[in-house]
């Protein structure tokens, strides 16, 4: 009986058990991933070659007498479809909310490095590496290119003998393992769901709304519609031609699954054909239902297209806008990135975020957001390829109408409610509530969520140890409190974000030093820069965690650990006069410029700008009422700064203006101490405590989440703890 269902219906009863499996096991169906893994590896192992051998077989086919028949209606098709949908994108973008430019930078070395990085993904240098390596657009390329020059290759007959039988060959291998998709299906969305993390993607929800309806109006209605304009078919037909495919697919997220379909399809479409008019040349010797299909999968893959998408929503997240001329090269990069099939977003995104300055953490971003949006991706890409094969071998057979005033009109139908739906979406405000990496900053932190158990803390305005005539490390270990000197003006090295809430990265860093040194209590004790190399001398604490730049000048009085961060240095000023400081030289001979810079930074300031009036500030708020043009400082106390001011600009030049060291600063007497925190900070770092607390306060990572995937089982059922 079990037999006797299609492979459609088994695919199906396999996503309704595969959500029910998510859902009632929860994170218990990760067993199930290495089963769809190894069918997705299998898939690939065929499909990556075929990239390159489809496509030089469906071109090398071809006689020189038949390149403008089949050639040019896939060139148009590929062409306008792709320019469409990309357009179709950047509507929908519309409704991410734009940020401003928040840091500048000023550099001759990126484009460089990023034009290699694009020659890498595009130019076949090393097919072989590039299979090695998934290098897909690469790899499509290299097909197109070889398949061009085999066009006019005369004694190619054996060549294309091999291919041909390579290519039956793998096809065959991907229809038989399509018998197994089912199991496919049931493994990979029953993992996916039981172990996806709902928390992560809740910042997600927006960007992945978006796709999602861009998707599904290509799918269920803007490309069936259209294709009634090209062909005598009805809307109704033109889904459910394809139908039978998009369930699985949209299930394993393979879209190669779809090409025997399509090659079956298209075979169909040649026989109705030539039933009713014979329109093939006489003794054409080529597959065309193959060479169809293998350039679809190729160059037609459109919802690899949605990538512009999230690096819109990328570039807002991490409040990194992207200029005119990029936006203009990012809409034309996508398409040759997003050919050679769905794994090539990943190619894709590693390159856009180096050549667009968009922070690395974006490619985390990109695949915790795939996690959903590949299923959807997938589903676009085998409507494209459906598109496509439908048009092209209809032109090829002789079977297209033409009918301008039809398609512009349907063509306009769709542009207009399209132009309507995201309009009338924007009037509603939505996306106005989307929140980026930096919205309410540390607004909830408390440091038991960065410290495990952390002592308690005493917040005092002076010292009250009368043990001063004591090294600090005998101290400390005598009395039991670790007694810390803080400044709250350094965020997010050391800020309040509440009363009697003293956070930051050093302090997450003196909460753990006190557990280690077995204290049961730490004291604080502030203090402000120009008064800090007394207070150590007098020992009013035993040491200042609070971004203290090691200086020559304090080295003098005071003694520092190893230092423990480098900062590159930067600007900061009113955006309105941007323009005025992106010339470093200029600025560097301008002899009336006035530049403020905290304390420590003023001795780093003056050696970068010799003709200026360096003055001493309190503390960047002293920026916007004072009359200094510009605020010299380092990046991450900028980057936090600026948040809350947004009339203000981060001005970089890379390796130009130096950087400064930060460490923590002691008495002058307290070798030991020094000797014990060296060892300490080489401990953190390999327990990963260092990391976790950079990953936080200084590239706004969120903390991973330690509550258990949500399950029917062990949440409702009480089954299993």
């Amino acid at each position: 009986m079990f037999k006797r269902i299609s492979i459609a219906y088994q695919t199906l009863i396999a996503f309704i058990a595969a959500i029910f499996a998510g859902l009632f096991f929860g994170p218990y169906c990760a067993i199930l991933q290495p089963i769809g893994q190894a069918y997705i590896m299998l898939l690939m192992m065929v499909i990556l070659p075929f990239i390159a051998t489809g496509v030089i077989y469906g071109l090398g086919s071809l006689t020189p007498n038949l390149v403008k028949r089949l050639l040019t209606p896939i060139f148009w098709v590929i062409a306008l479809t792709t320019l469409f949908v990309l357009m179709i994108v950047n509507l929908f973008g519309l409704l991410i909310p734009k940020v401003r430019n928040t840091v500048v930078v000023i550099t001759d070395e990126a484009p460089a490095k990023t034009l290699l990085d694009l020659f890498d993904l595009l130019i076949p240098q090393n097919p072989f590496y590039d299979l090695v390596n998934n290098y897909v657009p690469a790899i499509a390329i290299f097909g197109l290119i070889m398949g061009s020059v085999c066009i006019f290759v005369k004694d190619k007959s054996t060549f294309l003998s091999v291919l041909n039988t390579t290519n039956i060959l793998i096809l065959r291998f991907i229809k038989g393992l399509g018998k197994f998709s089912p199991i496919a299906v049931f493994c990979l969305l029953g993992s996916t769901l039981g172990t996806i993390d709902f928390v992560e993607l809740q910042h997600l929800l927006f960007y992945l709304a978006i796709y999602i309806i861009i998707v599904l109006s290509l799918v269920f209605f803007i490309l069936p519609y259209l294709l009634t304009a090209f062909i005598d078919i009805s809307y109704r037909n033109a889904i459910k031609n394809v139908s039978p495919v998009l369930m699985l697919v949209f299930a394993t997220t393979m879209a190669s699954l779809s090409i025997p379909f399509l090659v079956g399809y298209i075979e169909d479409l040649a026989k109705e054909f030539k039933k009713i008019k014979k329109s093939a040349p006489e003794g054409e010797n080529l597959n065309i239902p193959e060479a169809i299909a293998s350039l679809s999968y190729n160059f037609m893959q459109i919802g690899n297209l949605g990538l512009v998408l999230f690096i819109m929503f990328a570039a807002f997240f991490f409040r990194t806008p992207i200029n005119g001329n990029k936006e203009f090269l990012t809409n034309l990069l996508v398409i040759p990135m997003g050919w050679g099939g769905g794994a090539s977003g990943i190619n894709g995104i590693q390159f856009f975020a180096q050549f667009l300055n968009i922070p690395i953490e974006a490619i985390d971003l990109f695949f915790s957001a795939n996690s959903i949006t590949r299923n959807f991706q997938a589903l676009a890409n085998v409507m494209g390829m459906y598109f496509f094969c439908t048009i092209t071998a209809y032109s090829y057979y002789k079977h297209l109408k033409l009918r301008p005033l039809k398609i512009l009109t349907k063509i306009l139908v769709v542009c207009v409610l399209l132009i309507a739906l995201v309009f009338g979406l924007k009037k509603t405000g939505i996306g106005q509530e989307t929140t980026d990496v930096y919205q309410d900053e540390f607004k909830n932190v408390t440091i038991d969520k960065l410290v495990y158990k952390p002592l308690p803390a005493e917040f005092l305005q002076v010292s009250t140890s009368d043990a001063h005539d004591e090294s600090g490390l005998e101290r400390i270990i005598k009395s039991k409190v670790l007694r810390v000197g803080y400044n709250a003006d350094t965020k997010p090295y050391c800020f309040w974000n509440g009363p009697n809430n003293l956070i930051g990265y050093d302090i997450a860093f003196a909460y753990q030093l006190a557990k280690d040194l077995n204290c049961e209590k730490i004291q604080f004790v502030p203090f402000t820069y120009q008064s800090l190399d007394s207070d150590l001398i007098n020992g009013a604490f035993d040491i200042a965690m609070s971004s203290v730049v090691m200086s020559s000048e304090r080295l003098t009085q005071v003694a520092f650990t190893s230092a423990y961060a480098d900062l590159e240095n930067v600007l900061v000023v009113l955006a309105s006069r941007k323009k005025e400081f992106e010339d470093l030289e200029k600025l560097q001979d301008e002899a009336g410029l006035k530049i403020g810079a905290i304390y420590d930074y003023v001795p780093v300031a003056k050696r970068y700008f010799h003709k200026a009036n360096v003055l001493e500030m309190n503390n960047a708020n002293d920026l916007k009422n004072s009359n200094v043009d510009v605020l010299f400082w380092s990046m991450y106390h900028a980057t936090s700064w600026i948040v809350n001011n947004p009339d203000y600009i981060i001005i970089a030049f890379p390796k130009k203006m130096g950087k400064v060291y930060l460490s923590y600063a002691v008495p002058p007497n307290a070798e030991s101490l020094i000797r014990f925190v060296n060892d300490w900070l080489f401990l953190q770092k390999q327990s990963n405590f260092t990391q976790r607390q950079i990953d936080f306060w200084l590239l706004n990572k969120p903390l991973p989440t330690t509550s258990k995937r949500w399950s029917i089982i062990q949440d409702e059922l009480h089954w299993v703890n």
